[in-house]
């Protein structure tokens, strides 16, 4: 796969090929899309990894059923196919493919397999793609805070990496997730690239027209587009994955009498709140107090905290006297007023004295 660095080679300088793709960086994502100007959905085998030599570290994206990928200056490719392509890894802390933006009608098959662990939303496809049916295979990587976008079709969507990712998948997909990834069968399209292509070159002689302006053509930002984890202008923080639990582990329950965890949402949403300590044995289990919260800003953390009874705490002793440790499952149920779509998920934090 590797071979002597081609030099020289940028966007501009490669594009007297028939590039079917391009790799963007910006707001500290790495872009791996196929061109919204190739008119022809191709059988994408895309994989991105992140390797390290002499010069450091390093994303290695490769796409050998590509025409070829378009590439910033920053980047180096590793083939004369310009099929293999070297970005620096410096400042990436998120991964964006979006693949199936032509408009042919051919069948096509998409494979995406994510080895950096590095949190990436990943589009096979888009349910709101001129294209034709598509195949869309998707493994993401050993990270959590994952976005997987499923297209229509018999694919598989791999989450299967004990983190917890977010899964929207489609009618035929093939779900493969762990039990606190969050699946959520919406068939939702994916977000636009936190970063667009520069807009082309004008024409030559440039030409002033009356009237004419530069609108929102293809190569102008789309707005509210953002990047996991990115901020807008004003500051406020935004997410890609619908809902975000945060906690410690263990929690010491004894001297709190609470089990807590931090929430922060895309989108506003009403969310409650229950929990439940298993005790050993025949002991029964203890029902922790409920908690409720609306939740209207995005990407802010809010604090949830769920109560022990105070006439549980003498079983909770009696447990931890024959026992170090304890398990609170915690199951929160967060809807989204606008479309009524409920995210549900489910987590196990250990308990300590």
């Amino acid at each position: 796969m590797g071979g002597a660095l081609l030099a020289g080679a940028g966007v501009g300088a490669a594009a007297a090929q028939a590039h079917s793709a391009l790799i963007l960086i910006g707001a500290s994502t790495l872009v791996y899309e196929q061109k919204a100007t190739y008119p022809n959905n191709v059988d994408n085998d895309v994989t991105i990894s992140l390797k390290e030599d002499s010069l450091g570290a390093y994303y290695l994206v490769t796409d050998p059923a590509s025409t070829g990928i378009a590439f910033p200056g920053a980047c180096t490719p590793l083939d004369t196919a310009q099929q293999e392509i070297r970005c620096p890894a410096g400042g990436i802390h998120a991964l964006y493919v979006r693949l199936g933006t032509g408009t042919s009608t051919r069948t096509t098959t998409d494979t995406v397999t994510i080895t950096a662990p590095t949190p990436a939303v990943v589009s096979g496809g888009s349910v709101t793609n001129a294209g034709g049916p598509r195949t869309s295979n998707i493994a993401v990587g050993p990270v959590g805070g994952n976005v997987i976008y499923g297209n229509p079709g018999p694919g598989t969507l791999n989450a299967l990496n004990g983190f917890g990712d977010t899964i929207h998948s489609c009618p035929g997909n093939n779900v493969e997730a762990d039990l606190i990834d969050t699946v959520i069968a919406d068939c939702q399209a994916p977000p636009e690239a936190p970063v667009s292509p520069p807009p082309p070159p004008p024409p030559s002689p440039p030409r002033s027209t009356p009237g004419s302006g530069s609108g929102s053509g293809a190569g102008s930002p789309t707005a509210g587009s953002q990047s996991p984890g990115a901020t807008t202008g004003t500051g406020a923080p935004t997410q890609s994955t619908p809902v975000v639990l945060a906690y410690k582990q263990p929690q010491s329950i004894l001297r709190r009498r609470l089990v807590t965890f931090g929430i922060s949402v895309a989108m506003p949403m009403a969310v409650h709140a229950t929990g439940t300590i298993t005790l050993p044995g025949r002991a029964g289990t203890i029902n922790l107090a409920r908690a409720r919260v609306a939740i209207a800003q995005a990407g802010v953390s809010v604090a949830m905290r769920l109560r022990v009874p105070t006439r549980a705490l003498a079983a909770l002793r009696r447990a931890f006297a024959h026992h170090r440790r304890l398990r609170a499952v915690v199951q929160v149920d967060a809807t989204d007023p606008a479309s009524g779509i409920e995210y549900l998920l489910s987590r196990r934090i250990t308990l300590i004295r």
